[in-house]
This record gives C-alpha cells, structure tokens and sequence, in this order.
C-alpha cells in the first residue's frame, strides 16, 4: 500500500524516481524498493522527506507503513 501511495503520488507530481530520490537524498534505487514494497523507509527522516516532498501530511506515510507491518506478523 504505502509504495502505492508513494508511486501514484510521485507520478502526479510529474517528478522521475530519480528527481524524488535527490530530494529525499537516497539513490533512485532506494525509490524503487519503496515503491515496489521491497523494504519500507524505516529512517524517520526519509519518510518525513517523503511526506514533505509527495505533500502528504505529516504522519500520513508514516501510519500506513506501521499499518501494513503490523497485518504482516
């Protein structure tokens, strides 16, 4: 879910993995696992980065990240 949010919201921003990546300050490689679900942004700063950059409300990536880890266990 959360790499949905993340891939729809970057597209309709028009902005390239790459361009997010250098705003979030990861490699466009890092933005491919997000949004492919790979592994979560774990680091409190890269998903605020995110949030501010996608312009989602504070906490909002956030949430959704802790929710989908928690239906996992």
């Amino acid at each position: 879910m959360y790499g949905k949010l993340i891939r729809e919201r970057r597209q309709g921003l028009k902005l390239t993995q790459k361009a997010l990546a250098e705003k979030v300050d990861v490699v466009r490689t890092t933005i491919i696992a997000w949004e492919m679900e790979k592994y979560p942004p774990t680091d409190c700063w890269n998903i605020a980065a995110l949030e501010d950059c996608l312009g989602f409300d504070r906490g909002h990536l956030f949430t959704t990240i802790v929710e989908k880890t928690k239906r996992k266990k």
